[in-house]
């Protein structure tokens, strides 16, 4: 079974667990979609992190999450790894 979504510690936050789009479906909008549904579903605080060698990942959700949340997000950027932290 995979896992979309996990909830933190103190179920405090939402993060994203797997995403993956089969390369035949990139730059369709399926992904930005998909992302898109999964936080109308779980309504709340989020953290979505991505490695940093991990550029295209990196572009993917910046880009998806300040057009989902109007620019309304902020972005950590720590040893290892971007987050961006909104509401959903």
């Amino acid at each position: 079974m995979v896992k979309l979504i996990n909830r933190d510690e103190d179920d405090s936050y939402f993060s994203i667990a797997e995403f993956f789009i089969m390369k035949r479906f990139r730059r369709t909008g399926l992904g930005k979609q998909v992302a898109k549904d999964i936080f109308n579903m779980h309504k709340g605080p989020w953290e979505v992190y991505q490695i940093d060698s991990n550029e295209p990942a990196q572009h993917f959700w910046k880009k998806t999450i300040e057009e989902y949340t109007g620019g309304k997000f902020t972005e950590r950027i720590e040893i290892g790894r971007k987050t961006q932290v909104f509401v959903s």
